[in-house]
């Protein structure tokens, strides 16, 4: 789920799961060493046949990344809030839920946690255009490079990757002190 604004997609905000544990657990079972769902009923008039994996992937169009989402009583949800939901019976709203190995899919009790936005984001990866292969390390147009954290330059501009790298790794382990 996403809101268009202008050319950039942003993530909708999570709102609070409208349903207890006791009923999410009396329609789906959920694995909590695969994190698959399955439904305890037959759903959609007989469409959907009781034990069926349910749920399907779907791309997120703000950080193309795969999740899987579930229809319930017509609506969707993501599955990461609902799986951390039934493990934890607790709704995770306002946090988020962060998959720590960063696979969208993998919803498994062990690999969910909740997070604040600025404690998600540090779990990005790298972006693909990234030059360096270490984040926050920027190779710029004149050559040189740039070092950032939280989108803060780091000193000045560096001749070498290594000086920026270095830079970046020393910032980054000064801040956490």
């Amino acid at each position: 789920m996403t809101l268009d604004v202008g050319k950039k997609s942003m993530p909708k905000a999570a709102h609070p799961l409208p349903f207890s544990v006791d009923y999410l657990k009396s329609i789906l079972h959920l694995d909590p060493e695969t994190g698959i769902f399955r439904w305890l009923k037959d759903r959609s008039n007989g469409k959907i046949k009781k034990g069926s994996v349910a749920g399907g992937a779907h791309r997120s169009k703000s950080n193309g990344i795969w999740y899987l989402r579930l229809g319930i009583n017509g609506k969707t949800y993501q599955g990461h809030r609902i799986a951390y939901f039934m493990y934890h019976t607790k709704d995770p709203y306002p946090l988020e839920i962060d998959h720590w190995d960063r696979n969208g899919l993998n919803n498994s009790k062990d690999n969910l946690r909740e997070v604040t936005t600025a404690q998600n984001n540090m779990n990005k990866g790298i972006y693909h255009n990234n030059k360096s292969g270490y984040p926050g390390v920027y190779l710029l147009h004149t050559g040189q490079w740039e070092a950032r954290l939280r989108d803060k330059r780091i000193g000045t501009t560096y001749k070498t990757e290594s000086e920026a790298i270095l830079a970046r790794y020393t910032a980054e382990t000064n801040d956490r002190c």
